[in-house]
């Protein structure tokens, strides 16, 4: 093994070491993946009802009725470090003689530049991964086998999907499902989310192999009317990493006309030394002939009490529903 592979390997410890439990492996299954999610807090695992639920509850895709697509890139998504993240996601509705409900697909890219010393002799090494999955919702009264009366406030969800991963010649991958559910409180105004990922097969890197951060998420959430201009969002999330702490996700935002949204976020763990961060963003929704167009911005403020100062990230997102 190279001197830079061992020193990218040393970096990518850094969080295992200082932050938490350090026992799983592949870590792009733990970044907080969508632009309004992370301005939320990540507290998305009730709150989803578009493409950026893949990444928290993948029932919250069944609410697609329309084509939804996003893509969005970061640099310095990690603070500390030099890493771009890109991301781009699908979602449908479908309707066949075997399917009835929505479908999505997404691939996120997670990357940093080549590190190479002039003084070594070994060539650069490049770290990257890649997740790609793909979701399958339905609301539970399309399903004929739930005769549950109350069936059609109910929503479920499953996802499949592959990890690869490369640090200059060593690589890993390993393949990943997610389970979720959500259910709208009747006509309250308050919907409550459950959801397990991460469940799938070890990942080797190298000579060792390291489980999946499999991952609880619970989450509740409220929104109604504030005036008849604004309507108001309150969403919390519970997530427990099986191998480490657990965190707290709360999140607000104000939709005005419909068309402005003001949002804010704030996600904690247990463990002080894990990372806090604060979040806040903006979005605007535009509708063009038949085609509705998004475009949110998000900032998020890491703090670790390891570090000097806190690291940011500006998020910017693009999307289209038609």
């Amino acid at each position: 093994m190279g001197k830079i592979t061992k020193i990218i390997l040393a970096l990518m410890s850094i969080p295992a070491v200082m932050f938490g439990a350090g026992v799983t492996g592949a870590d792009i299954l733990k970044e907080d993946i969508g632009v309004k999610a992370l301005a939320l807090g990540s507290a998305y695992t009730a709150v989803g009802n578009d493409v950026e639920s893949i990444n928290y509850n993948p029932a919250g895709i069944a609410f697609v009725d329309v084509r939804d697509v996003e893509a969005y890139y970061v640099k310095n998504y990690a603070g500390a470090l030099d890493v771009e993240l890109y991301n781009i996601s699908y979602a449908q509705p479908i309707e066949t003689t075997f399917l009835d409900g929505s479908f999505a697909i997404e691939g996120t890219y997670r990357g940093m530049p080549t590190i190479s010393n002039p003084d070594a002799t070994d060539p650069g090494v490049q770290y990257n991964d890649i997740l790609i999955k793909a979701v399958y919702a339905v609301n539970a009264a399309k399903l004929n086998y739930i005769t549950w009366s109350e069936s059609k406030y109910l929503s479920l969800g499953v996802a499949a999907g592959i990890v690869l991963e490369q640090i200059g010649t060593w690589s890993g991958s390993s393949v990943v499902f997610d389970l979720g559910s959500q259910f709208v409180f009747y006509d309250t105004g308050f919907k409550f989310g459950a959801a397990i990922q991460n469940i799938g097969t070890p990942i080797k890197f190298i000579s060792e192999s390291s489980p999946l951060p499999t991952t609880l998420r619970l989450g509740a959430s409220y929104s109604g009317r504030i005036d008849k201009s604004n309507v108001g969002l309150l969403a919390f999330d519970y997530i427990q990493d099986l191998y480490d702490y657990a965190r707290f996700g709360f999140g607000a935002e104000d939709s005005i006309l419909n068309v402005f949204h003001l949002r804010a976020g704030y996600n904690t763990s247990i463990d002080t030394r894990s990372a806090t961060y604060l979040s806040a963003g903006a979005g605007m929704t535009v509708k063009l002939l038949e085609t509705t167009v998004m475009v949110d911005y998000t900032f998020r403020l890491q703090f670790w009490n390891g570090f000097t100062g806190p690291q940011q990230s500006h998020l910017i997102g693009l999307g289209a529903r038609f």
